[in-house]
């Protein structure tokens, strides 16, 4: 069965993370820009389990964040306008539509400024790194990456289960 196409109006707090995000984005671009000059001719690109770096680039490789970190977030900007195309657990009903696509809705811009807000660490911590002024992201860096982005569609999907009917 086809889901229904069912327009949501953003609410305040729709509108403040997506402000966030857009503003973290344009943090996230101009970085590399404003480090660039001062950057050494290699930069740590590829780190290990707990941090360490273990493989390098030449430092125009550090626009490589930036460029990924846009295209995950527009791309998953343009998704979010199109709930109704999204995989969902339970069934869509004309009860529960508006309160579940709000839920992938704002599951969805949540992981967009997460994701953004992972790549900014990510290209601090290389310039602070190639600046010598930090030897790692630290070991906490990867339990709170993988927790940060599966915890918010955990919460999701118990939420959707709960708000089936």
């Amino acid at each position: 069965m086809k889901n229904p196409k069912f327009k949501l109006k953003p609410k305040l707090i729709d509108n403040i993370v997506e402000f966030i995000g857009y503003s973290a984005l344009l943090v996230l671009i101009i970085i590399p820009f404003y480090y660039y000059k001062i950057l050494p001719e290699f930069i740590p690109i590829h780190f290990n389990e707990i941090g360490i770096p273990d493989s390098n680039t030449e430092k125009y490789g550090i626009f490589a964040f930036p460029i990924i970190g846009f295209i995950l977030f527009i791309g998953l900007s343009i998704i979010n306008k199109y709930p109704y195309l999204f995989n969902y657990p339970v069934e869509i009903t004309e009860d529960n539509v508006e309160r579940l696509y709000t839920h992938a809705i704002r599951t969805v811009r949540l992981l967009k400024v997460v994701i953004v807000l992972l790549f900014l660490k990510l290209v601090l911590s290389v310039v602070n790194i190639s600046l010598g002024e930090s030897d790692g992201l630290g070991s906490w860096f990867l339990p709170i990456f993988l927790i940060s982005i599966f915890l918010p569609i955990l919460v999701m999907v118990v939420q959707m289960y709960r708000d089936k009917k």
